[in-house]
């Protein structure tokens, strides 16, 4: 669970990162996605030594991959960087609560990005970009329900204890991420390996964590990001 967690940071980070206006040439001249991905790159590298979890260099990866298939994807970002900013400052909070306004937002506001990078990705993997809305949208809308208590539990050291090589039950989900570390996922692959990632997710916390309450935490929001994308999954299956 704590990878899911990860990832939402990490992502609407990068997004956040490339979206802000640049009205400084010498500012801009000194802030290339070179350079970006590479800070991203070292703090992916800290939580790996730190966390003993990849799953932020594979998103390094990814993005990498990303590149690659778009390579005026950062001038297309940058197009719509205005937009997204001017959504964001446009934000009041007014009387809504922070979560509120989270909710409301964050996922509308970044949507240009998506937009963007769903147009130049391959056949096979269009549609990546709405299921990782959906599955941020859902996380937002489990944090905000639950309890402080329960947020917390999230980053419970027992979580990061076990590695998912020495869990029977995360073999399946770790093969189909090794073999697709260096491609880029379609939306099938993500439906498929949602339900497997579970059963991964509930033998490891269930086998360092003996809480019940870190227990429950972790498995409502991996559900939570499931059941966000269960209808687009759905009528995959049934295709």
């Amino acid at each position: 669970m704590n990878k899911y967690v990860f990832v939402t940071v990490f992502m609407c980070a990068l997004a956040l990162t490339n979206a802000k206006p640049s009205h400084d040439k010498e500012e801009e001249n000194d802030s290339s996605p070179k350079s970006d991905l590479s800070e991203f790159n070292k703090i992916a590298q800290y939580v790996n030594d730190e966390y003993n979890t990849t799953v932020l260099l594979d998103a390094v990866k990814m993005i990498e991959k990303i590149n690659e298939k778009c390579p005026n994807i950062q001038t297309q970002i940058d197009s719509v960087g205005e937009e997204v900013h001017n959504c964001m400052v446009g934000v009041e909070l007014g009387n809504d609560t922070l979560c509120h306004m989270v909710k409301t937002h964050l996922v509308r506001c970044l949507k240009p990005i998506g937009v963007v990078i769903n147009t130049c990705l391959p056949e096979e993997s269009k549609g990546l970009p709405i299921l990782v809305e959906k599955m941020v949208q859902g996380l937002i809308n489990q944090a905000c329900e639950s309890t402080v208590e329960e947020i917390l539990e999230l980053f419970n050291p027992c979580i990061f204890e076990t590695d998912t090589e020495d869990v029977h039950a995360c073999q399946e989900a770790d093969a189909v991420i090794e073999e697709y570390r260096n491609k880029l996922p379609s939306k099938s692959l993500v439906c498929h390996t949602l339900p497997k990632a579970r059963n991964c997710v509930k033998a490891m916390v269930e086998g360092s964590c003996k809480n019940p309450i870190t227990q429950n935490s972790v498995l409502k929001f991996h559900d939570a990001a499931e059941h966000a994308i269960k209808e687009d999954c759905d009528v995959l299956n049934k295709a």
